[in-house]
C-alpha cells in the first residue's frame, strides 16, 4: 500500500531518501483511515487521499521541510506547487532556493500563497514583491529593509496624519508630540497611547518631521483652547 500511496502523491520522482518516503506514507495512511474501525483497502485510501489532496499534500510538503536541510530544483518544484500555505514558515529559505535556480513562477506561487494567508498589514517589500515588511522595517522574506519613507508613501501617511490632527484631542496632541513620534497602519495614524492600538496587529513607527511638528502646532493654535 505505501508504494501506492508514493506513487499516487508523486513523491518516487523525487530524490528523497527512502525512510522519510516510508514515514510519510504511513503518516498519509493514518490520516486519511483514522476513522476506520478495519484496515480498508487501497483503492478506499487513495479515494480519501483524491478527496483531501490540498491537506495531503500540506502534510507531505510539511513533513519534507521538517526532514530535508536542501532541496534540489524538482523538490523545490513540487514543495512550492503543492505546498500551500505549508510554505509559509520556510518562505524565506524557498525564496532564496527559487532565485538560485532562476525560477521566477515559482516566487510568484510563494509570492501568492504568502499574500493570501498572511496580514493584509503588512507592507509589500519592493525587492521581492511578498507583503513582508515588518514592524522594524524589514522583509520577512528576502531580509531587505525599507526606510520610514518608504513606509510614508505606501500607508499614504501624509493624508492620514492630517486626519489624525484634525480628529485628536490637544491633550493627544501634546502627547505625540512630547513622544515625538505615531504609529500607521493601514487603517489610520495612532498615538502610541492610544486604546485604539490592538494587539497582534500590525504598526509602523514613525518619527515626526519638522513638517508635521508645524501642522500639529498650527492645528492646537486654531483651536479655542489654550496651550
Amino acid at each position: 500500500m505505501s508504494g501506492e500511496v508514493l506513487e499516487y502523491l508523486g513523491l518516487n520522482e523525487l530524490s528523497i531518501p527512502s525512510d522519510l518516503k516510508t514515514a510519510i506514507s504511513r503518516e498519509v495512511i493514518e490520516a486519511v483511515t483514522s476513522g476506520y474501525s478495519s484496515k480498508p483497502d487501497i483503492e478506499t485510501v487513495l479515494k480519501r487521499i483524491k478527496r483531501n489532496m490540498q491537506n495531503i499534500y500540506e502534510l507531505v510538503v510539511f513533513k519534507i521541510l521538517e526532514n530535508l536541510d536542501t532541496l534540489d530544483e524538482k523538490i523545490l518544484e513540487y514543495v512550492v506547487y503543492r505546498g500551500g500555505k505549508a510554505t509559509i514558515p520556510s518562505a524565506s529559505k524557498l525564496y532564496s532556493l527559487a532565485r538560485k535556480y532562476g525560477r521566477e513562477d515559482l516566487i510568484l506561487t510563494l509570492q501568492a500563497v504568502w499574500n493570501k494567508h498572511m496580514s493584509r498589514e503588512l507592507i509589500e517589500c519592493p525587492r521581492c514583491g511578498f507583503n513582508s515588511i515588518s514592524s522594524d522595517l524589514s522583509c520577512n522574506v528576502c531580509g531587505n529593509i525599507v526606510s520610514e519613507q518608504y513606509v510614508r508613501t505606501r500607508l499614504d501617511f501624509a493624508n492620514k496624519f492630517k486626519m489624525y490632527v484634525e480628529s485628536a484631542s490637544v491633550a493627544e496632541l501634546r502627547s505625540i508630540l512630547e513622544l515625538g513620534y505615531v504609529l500607521v497602519n493601514s487603517t489610520g495614524v495612532y498615538s502610541p497611547r492610544s486604546k485604539s492600538i490592538v494587539p497582534g496587529r500590525i504598526y509602523y513607527q514613525v518619527y515626526l518631521r519638522p513638517s508635521d511638528i508645524s501642522l500639529i502646532m498650527e492645528n492646537i493654535n486654531q483651536r479655542d483652547v489654550k496651550v
